[in-house]
């Protein structure tokens, strides 16, 4: 027995194997490692994020009408939210045209008060596009799955330009994911 493990064609046999094994990742191998994740990820103490997610829903179109609302109603919105402790606001609401109603300045000046971060959006060409946020990739992409966009749609430049910052989306072919630039601190009001 002994004879056996020390054989050096044990250790080539033995790596072959393992190699085998992580090429061809059967599924009972990738059954392993994903619960061995989900274990750390449960096993982690819990903590309270106090995050909350406001949604547009019937009772909100009933309540202050046709979609999209006027500018001056998202005011009203995010006041209300810092009215109950908001700590940032995330608002992913596009507001690329200029408003209907003419409430643009009325947003954009309550935006400096209040830090809001704001979404952008890839495209093939820029519309009312802010400054070119200072973004990095982080990690690699090693499956060519994430997709690059020459230009950026973000909201008009009034409300743009009061934003604490800009949350980006990219979609790849099976999953979002999301990078953003807040300059300055986000500070509560």
């Amino acid at each position: 027995m002994k004879k056996i493990l020390t054989n050096p064609w044990t250790a080539v046999v033995t790596l072959i194997i393992v190699l085998l094994i992580k090429f061809l990742d059967p599924s009972f191998v990738q059954s392993v490692r994903l619960r061995y994740f989900d274990e750390l990820i449960t096993s982690q103490p819990k903590v309270d994020v106090p995050v909350h997610t406001v949604n547009i829903d019937e009772a909100a179109l009933e309540h202050f009408g046709q979609w999209p609302f006027p500018r001056g109603d998202y005011k009203k919105i995010i006041d209300e939210l810092y009215k109950r402790n908001a700590g940032l606001v995330v608002f992913n609401v596009m507001m690329p045209e200029q408003d209907r109603f003419k409430e643009d300045k009325e947003l954009a000046l309550f935006l400096k008060q209040a830090p809001v971060v704001l979404p952008i959006l890839g495209h093939t060409k820029d519309k009312n596009a802010t400054q070119p946020p200072n973004t990095q990739v982080v990690g690699q992409d090693p499956q060519g799955k994430v997709v690059d966009y020459p230009g950026i749609i973000s909201s008009v430049a009034i409300i743009n330009s009061q934003a604490q910052g800009w949350c980006g989306q990219h979609i790849s072919r099976d999953r979002w994911c999301g990078a953003s630039y807040a300059p300055g601190h986000c500070q509560p009001r």
